[in-house]
């Protein structure tokens, strides 16, 4: 199945660049043509595109007196004809439109992903006419003919080669208000109809901005990762710097933005318990970046998101549409200069980074990248905000030399050496069954971390080794002293604690105990009293520069023991590491150096393993030492000193 876990697909989406969202009224298929050899040149695999609602189901209402509704039609009160696609209320031109479309495609070996009731796309609304003033999500009159849309037009398409996945539509949780109730219906409602139509193909989300579960935490939020993830075979990220959450914090090119698309997609899918890729991303705006960043930003988020099982990118979108003067070209700024090509048909150097990314994989002599290795289970609690922590801690975690995967507290506990629970908040940020489990871990052998922002925990002193004197709401930064550095961390509670047999492992400047480690069973517990990972998701620049100021040296010393069964270690925190393979020991090191300047290091290996091969990068001398472009990465094949035969 495409886009599923282990494999990697590169591709773009898809407006014909001389009409944009109007294509399919303004239908040339010469210019459908030469736009697809273009993108198949680049070495493009997947092109998603957009049968617009409208276009393709053009219904109006005609109405009586004091405008009473009287009867649906097809577009200027033409009666529908008596086929399966009049009865569906669709243009059949424009099925025959969207079929020619797929036939070039296939000519060019050219794969689509079909997002079928497209009625939001680039902040405007297309709907058919029949359906002003109405719920898109959930007038049942408005879903009647919906599944008739997804019905009619799967089933006439399903014989198509070139189709590898459909969609409910474009980010379709924008069509209307809908709670979480309603929101799944609707979502249940579309991908059975697209199920029963055609049984063979993966049916995606398409939604962006979700959040982890369905549970009273997240009040008022209808779209949730837990849903999405119980309805469709494939996740996906919409993951736009100036959109997303702490992302719009630091350039685009800093090292937070670089494992945006990797962490956001693997959010989504240790969640949603589904593979998930990046559908949309860009730079929509030369104002967010220039070309030289946009290249530099492209590598980054190619490797980090190769190297963690995320199986899929896909740009926004192929072509500039500078010279179109209807909406939503003409009210939206970011809608314009975001092609891969520009209007007079020259491609863009980020177009020369995804072919050359494409090509790198072809050249590997593996047809997928085997799973990551992971360390720990980040767990996310209530009353907080979980993406901001999740980013955080990814982030700290990366910087410290390990990888975790995104659990919600609402799960059953996942098995893992490691438990990070960061930025607990509020009385019932996690549930009694939960806490008592977590104790349970860390004295069977694990390890578990807390970090405190808001929340109250019992029991809590006799738990954590520690003595509480008094607990009061003030807002300030603690100068949190560790070694030679002191990491200010802003907070809204103060704990005053001291040791009760637990061990203090640093105080603020003013004396205040706040890191604690404390013996429990074979395993051991970590209290930090101040809320790390929501500050630094608040906060900008600072993750760009870890020597000056080293917030991941807390997660290294949480982390010791999983360290340990790390068998390569970056000793530069902006150079991470993944590890890949099935066997006691990995298989397959993927570095990517995170410095816009090629860098020199010498990877610390695990005893009796050697590098036997470099696929990506290269030796810098004879003992050892990698050389790494900037924003680039290593690829190195691992072996046994045990049965070496040759290589280093």
């Amino acid at each position: 199945m495409c886009f599923e876990s282990g494999s990697f697909t590169i591709g773009c989406n898809y407006w014909a660049s001389h009409a944009g969202t109007a294509m399919w009224r303004e239908w040339k298929e010469e210019v459908i043509r030469s736009d697809f050899e273009k993108l198949a040149a680049l070495g493009l695999e997947v092109i998603r595109v957009f049968p617009l609602w409208p276009d393709f189901q053009p219904l109006e209402l005609l109405c009586t007196e004091r405008n009473r509704p009287y009867e649906i039609t097809m577009a200027d009160g033409k009666t529908p004809p008596d086929t399966p696609a009049g009865r569906a209320g669709m243009d059949s031109v424009m099925l025959e439109r969207f079929r020619r479309l797929a036939d070039i495609a296939a000519d060019l070996d050219l794969r689509l992903v079909v997002g079928l009731i497209t009625g939001w796309m680039s902040g405007r609304m297309f709907a058919p006419e029949a359906f002003t003033n109405r719920n898109l999500l959930t007038d049942p009159l408005v879903i009647r003919w919906q599944t008739r849309f997804v019905r009619c037009f799967v089933d006439a398409m399903k014989d198509h080669p070139a189709i590898i996945a459909w969609e409910p539509g474009n980010e379709c949780n924008c069509l209307g208000e809908a709670d979480r109730h309603a929101s799944w219906l609707w979502c249940n409602t579309i991908s059975s109809a697209i199920r029963s139509a055609d049984p063979t193909r993966p049916v995606m989300a398409g939604m962006h901005s979700l959040v982890p579960a369905a549970d009273r935490r997240f009040e008022g939020k209808a779209w949730t990762i837990g849903d999405m993830g119980e309805l469709f075979d494939v996740l996906t990220t919409h993951p736009y710097p100036i959109f997303t959450p702490h992302a719009a914090r630091d350039p685009l090119t800093g090292f937070r933005n670089a494992f945006h698309a990797a962490c956001e997609s693997r959010f989504y899918a240790d969640i949603g318990g589904r593979p998930c890729f990046a559908e949309e991303i860009g730079t929509l705006n030369s104002m967010v970046a220039g070309e030289s960043e946009k290249c530099r930003y492209l590598r980054m988020a190619l490797f980090n998101l190769w190297a963690h099982d995320c199986p899929g990118f896909l740009w926004w979108c192929a072509f500039d549409q500078l010279h179109l003067q209807h909406p939503p070209y003409d009210w939206h700024a970011v809608e314009r200069e975001l092609g891969l090509f520009r209007n007079d048909g020259k491609a863009k150097p980020a177009a020369a980074e995804l072919t050359g990314f494409a090509r790198f994989l072809r050249s590997l002599p593996f047809d997928r990248l085997p799973h990551f290795r992971r360390n720990a289970v980040c767990l996310l609690s209530g009353n907080q905000d979980a993406w901001g922590n999740a980013w955080s801690a990814w982030l700290l975690a990366k910087q410290a030399g390990f990888d975790l995967e995104f659990q919600y507290w609402s799960e059953p506990l996942r098995d893992a050496d490691l438990y990070l629970v960061p930025g607990l908040c509020g009385q019932d940020g996690v549930n009694r069954s939960l806490w008592f489990e977590l104790l349970r871990r860390a004295d069977a052998g694990a390890t578990v971390s807390l970090s405190i922002d808001t929340a109250l925990l019992s029991p809590f002193d006799d738990a954590l080794g520690v003595q509480s004197h008094s607990r009061e709401q003030r807002s300030g930064i603690a100068r949190l002293r560790l070694g030679e550095s002191e990491l200010p961390i802003g907070y809204e509670t103060r704990l005053n604690l001291e040791s009760a047999g637990a061990e203090q492992l640093a105080a603020d400047t003013d004396g205040n105990a706040c890191f604690f480690r404390r013996t429990c069973g074979s395993g051991e517990l970590f209290l930090l009293t101040l809320p790390l990972e929501r500050y630094l998701a608040e906060n900008a620049g600072v993750f760009s520069a870890p020597e000056k100021m080293p917030y991941h040296s807390l997660y290294r010393r949480i982390a010791a023991r999983a360290l340990q069964k790390r068998a390569v270690h970056s000793p530069d925190p902006l150079v991470t590491v993944t590890e890949h393979g099935d066997g006691p020991q990995p298989d397959i090191a993927v570095l990517v150096n995170h410095h816009p300047d090629t860098i020199r290091l010498r990877p610390e290996l695990a005893p009796g393993l050697r590098i036997s091969e470099i696929l990506r990068g290269r030796f810098a001398d004879d003992n050892g030492t990698l050389e790494i472009n900037g924003s680039d990465g290593a690829v190195l094949l691992l072996a046994s000193e045990a049965d070496r035969n040759g290589g280093r």
